[in-house]
């Protein structure tokens, strides 16, 4: 399950170059199974960090910008916290 997916489509609407990747990302995320943060990285191909509120970040560097995730890999459910330019300060367009 996804929640937040129109941050995705709302940021390519502002951003039409990020949209091949974002909409990628939207299909990724809802055909998921993972059930760790090493099967995120391993399918999706983006750089990935993780803050130590458990918040997963993808900078999709081909897109410009970069989505933050809340996942609960027991229950499938994926949240878009926000999606942001990447190289700007910590203020993110959210959800």
């Amino acid at each position: 399950m996804l929640i937040g997916a129109a941050s995705l489509t709302d940021y390519a609407a502002r951003r039409p170059q990020a949209s091949p990747a974002l909409s990628a990302l939207n299909a990724l995320i809802r055909q998921a199974t993972w059930t760790r943060n090493e099967d995120l990285a391993r399918s999706c191909g983006a750089v990935m960090r993780l803050d130590r509120d458990r918040v997963v970040f993808l900078a999709l560097r081909e897109a410009g910008c970069e989505v933050a995730l809340k996942i609960n890999y027991d229950l499938g459910v994926v949240r878009i916290i926000s999606v942001r330019d990447l190289g700007k300060d910590q203020t993110h367009d959210t959800a």
